[in-house]
């Protein structure tokens, strides 16, 4: 059976991945809006006995480390605020569609959610660092960023051969090796998923653009932690793969914000320090 390497193909391709359930995107626009109440998360929650049950698991878990036992996700909400739980609720639906192996990018199973994850739980550490103002978007654009690999996976896997040469022989990045063959990258392909599933147009264009394709986009501070939240987790060996290495590290995003000349060893020293604590949660959601 060969594939049909037509941007067409690839594109309509897009109606074959499976969506995110509706309660993602539903949770997605509680976190955004300042003015949504505690009560509308939970009660969207409680409507999914699966969700409610891995919730209450998770947070009763060692590394919530709470003194008594929560009973109720209205009672999660109150004692670990919204931002954590919708956190946990968003890296456990996620999971089920980025666990898969992705064998054009030499993904092991699990590989491409653990990149996935962590990164997010970083972004979220160097948000709240900054100061950011979008620091529920950061987070989820970091965890849906590489959701176009879902789709592009069987392409670079046929054309794999042709896109290492450019990699390996031309220094070209992987995402424009990638645009160069097939005719378009896995971010931009995720710009589009983002669009079909109705995400907002700053959700699509943070995902669109999370390598920082060109240095004007450096003007947005929630793009620049995208970036370095997947570049430190890539530099520590998470969910690398074939193409986690073969991108250009930009030293303005350290200027952009904030850190210093030896920004990025601080940046991989902060992740050290949180090591343990990513792995528990990781440990927690019983997925990681």
């Amino acid at each position: 059976m060969t594939t049909d390497m037509s941007l067409d193909a690839i594109i309509d391709d897009i109606d074959t991945l499976e969506p995110i359930p509706q309660i993602t995107t539903q949770l997605i626009d509680i976190a955004q809006d300042p003015d949504s109440a505690l009560s509308e998360a939970a009660v969207l929650i409680t409507h999914d006995a699966a969700l409610t049950a891995n919730l209450l698991r998770t947070v009763n878990s060692a590394y919530f480390g709470l003194r008594r036992k929560i009973e109720s996700v209205q009672e999660a909400v109150v004692l670990l605020g919204l931002n954590t739980i919708l956190d946990v609720v968003l890296l456990q639906l996620t999971a089920s569609r980025l666990k898969a192996a992705q064998a054009g990018y030499d993904l092991a199973a699990g590989e491409l959610w653990r990149h996935a994850a962590v990164s997010a739980i970083l972004a979220r550490k160097f948000a709240e660092r900054v100061e950011a103002q979008n620091i529920n978007r950061i987070f989820t654009c970091t965890l849906l960023k590489d959701i176009g690999k879902l789709v592009l996976n069987q392409y670079v896997y046929a054309s794999g051969e042709e896109i290492q040469r450019l990699v390996c022989q031309d220094e070209y990045c992987f995402h424009d090796a990638e645009r160069e063959v097939l005719g378009i990258d896995h971010a931009e392909l995720g710009g589009r998923i983002a669009e079909r599933w109705l995400f907002t147009p700053d959700m699509a264009r943070v995902i669109r653009y999370h390598h920082l394709p060109d240095e004007n986009l450096l003007e947005d501070t929630d793009l620049c932690i995208v970036y370095l939240s997947d570049c430190v987790c890539s530099m520590m060996g998470i969910g690398t793969g074939r193409d986690g290495l073969s991108y250009r590290f930009s030293d303005q995003v350290l200027e952009r914000l904030n850190y210093g000349a030896n920004g990025l060893d601080q940046l991989i020293m902060e992740y050290a320090l949180m090591k343990s604590e990513i792995d528990g949660l990781m440990a927690s959601l019983s997925l990681g």
